[in-house]
């Protein structure tokens, strides 16, 4: 993964909250991605701390994981599941 990638997915976008969803989505496909495939693990486990998950549902800053609370099913985004432990 190069920083290239990264750039390419920010270019155009001004506002943060999207800039915030286009790293997260580079980084979760590429990065993670790659990580899975070559692995061949079948899920990824992260740890999610309870602010992250208030500040996200509230609406006052998404933060960069947590899908579930937000209704994004990351096996059908990703194609891997994310256990999330709060």
């Amino acid at each position: 993964m190069h920083a290239r990638n990264f750039f390419a997915a920010l270019k155009g976008i001004t506002d943060p909250e999207e800039k915030r969803e286009a790293i997260t989505q580079t980084f979760y496909q590429n990065v993670f991605g790659r990580i899975i495939k070559e692995s061949r693990a079948k899920h990824l486990l992260q740890g999610t701390i309870l602010t992250y998950v208030d500040e996200t549902v509230a609406g006052i800053k998404r933060q960069h994981n947590v899908f579930e609370q937000l209704g994004i099913d990351p096996q059908e985004a990703f194609g891997y599941r994310i256990i999330e432990a709060i």
